[in-house]
């Protein structure tokens, strides 16, 4: 029940966000399997308190990409809509596909030529990042650890935060 909500309201009631975006900041890169652009939100508002707090600070607005990208922004966090993104505001621009189905987002991900499944491997293997709207249930979550487990046995370290239903 958030569609007619400003961020405002919904940092307010949503305490986490906050904290969320301090993470997604100092690692430098989440993957989101959410469609919503709250966590987008929350990183730039961050950031926003960031650089009014102190200018000079070395951090750029998050750069929100929905295909793997070659380069991204010097000190910007980045945000990868792995299955696309429905932002909540018209004028912010949504991606051009958006998956809906577990079955979907498998078929992107083993795909011989899938840009994205060697981007999101290679990340795993190059850096610590956020993974957010996702279940350890998730078969297609499954079979990207265990593919990046395998391309890189000596490099793959995993911390899971649960959060029980209530």
């Amino acid at each position: 029940d958030v569609g007619n909500k400003t961020f405002e309201e919904i940092a307010k009631e949503h305490t986490y966000l906050k904290g969320l975006a301090r993470l997604v900041c100092k690692s430098g890169f989440a993957v989101t399997l959410n469609f919503d652009d709250i966590v987008d939100q929350a990183v730039t508002a961050h950031v926003e308190e960031i650089l009014t707090a102190a200018p000079d600070t070395a951090i750029a607005n998050p750069e929100i990409i929905y295909h793997p990208k070659v380069e991204t922004r010097q000190h910007a966090p980045v945000i990868y809509h792995i299955n696309g993104s429905l932002p909540r505001d018209q004028p912010r621009r949504s991606s051009a596909n958006v998956v809906l189905t577990e079955d979907a987002f498998a078929d992107v991900m083993l795909s011989p030529n899938s840009h994205n499944a060697e981007y999101v491997v290679n990340q795993f293997a190059a850096r610590t990042f956020v993974l957010l709207g996702l279940s350890l249930n998730d078969n297609s979550l499954k079979n990207i650890l265990r593919s990046s487990a395998k391309r890189n046995p000596a490099n793959h370290h995993f911390l899971v935060l649960h959060e029980k239903d209530n």
